[in-house]
């Protein structure tokens, strides 16, 4: 456990939906750094779907907006209509208010815009597994 942030990196399961390669790469080597225990990627938001109703239980979602067959929007959406309580980071190039509106609109914890750097995804991950109840 980090004393400074109050988070067992270690411990934590994060399910990562991306399906651009190159920022797949960079997202997973952030989050390796970072001491995260478990990364599960999904290539695009219907793989994502069947591994949040699979058996799997994770402690963050980390989506990017723009994917084949269901967005990250969608999959937000659908996730927030089944569980409220699991922290869900979007990530994505688009800036418009309107967007990042319907994200918060939406129940979105965070927003992470392409391109970041691994300290402002360590931010956002502390800021919303802080804003959790402890369970």
């Amino acid at each position: 456990m980090n004393e400074a942030t109050g988070i067992d990196w270690g411990r934590l399961r994060v399910l990562l939906a991306e399906d651009e390669k190159f920022a797949l790469g960079i997202e997973k080597l952030v989050l390796k750094q970072l001491g995260i225990g478990l990364v599960t990627v999904a290539m695009d938001g219907g793989e994502a779907l069947k591994l949040l109703d699979g058996a799997a239980d994770f402690d963050l979602v980390i989506s990017d907006w723009n994917m084949p067959f269901i967005t990250g929007i969608e999959l937000l959406r659908i996730l927030r209509q089944k569980r409220s309580d699991v922290p869900f980071i979007m990530v994505t190039g688009n800036t418009a208010v309107a967007q990042v509106k319907e994200a918060l609109g939406q129940g979105v914890d965070a927003y992470l815009v392409k391109p970041f750097s691994p300290d402002q995804m360590k931010q956002k991950i502390i800021s919303v597994l802080g804003k959790r109840p402890k369970t």
